[in-house]
């Protein structure tokens, strides 16, 4: 009898071990969320620095992947320190009501060679459904992703000057993220 308790207990453990989940730590450090804002003469460059967030993954199966993402507005920089200053405002982010942005992944999905990560963004108190097209590897080393895309800044209530700065942000993500 105390073997096959034993032999069950283990069969039990196997399968846990088997089906565990990976937990892939996001931060300011191995992520990246950066953007570029136009207007009519120029643009400006810039991003956030404190990220903190996972990635969940069952197994080897990048479809799995869960994402939970918080982005500290007030991290915002760019290449100009008084617009760095004025994005906090409430012209744009309006950290000091608004301080943290959240992503929080619905399904991702394979298309071709890439991904389709879907979602909710929420920006300056607004939630939006998105698609983050990204390119997508998993490997013994970690989680890496690569993602280029638009965003409509109106759609999350950035209304600043709209006939002087374009309504579409480019937003880049990179993802390098061990295991």
């Amino acid at each position: 009898m105390p073997v096959r308790l034993w032999i069950a207990l283990a069969s039990l453990l196997l399968v846990s071990v088997i089906q565990a989940d990976d937990i892939y730590r996001l931060d300011g450090r191995n992520t990246e969320v950066s953007f570029v804002g136009s207007k009519k003469d120029g643009k400006h460059d810039g991003g956030f620095k404190e990220i903190k967030g996972t990635i969940t993954v069952k197994g080897d199966d990048v479809s799995t992947s869960a994402f939970k993402v918080d982005i500290d507005m007030k991290s915002v920089y760019t290449d100009n320190e008084m617009l760095t200053g004025h994005l906090k405002t409430a012209d744009f982010f309006n950290v000091n009501k608004w301080p943290t942005s959240k992503f929080v992944s619905s399904k991702v999905e394979k298309k071709g060679n890439k991904f389709e990560v879907l979602g909710k963004l929420t920006l300056n108190g607004v939630t939006k459904d998105i698609v983050i097209p990204a390119t997508i590897d998993l490997s013994s080393s970690g989680f890496s992703m690569e993602s280029n895309f638009e965003i409509n800044r109106h759609d999350w209530k950035i209304n600043y000057k709209p006939k002087d700065i374009d309504e579409k942000v480019k937003i880049t993500l990179k993802v390098t993220a061990p295991k």
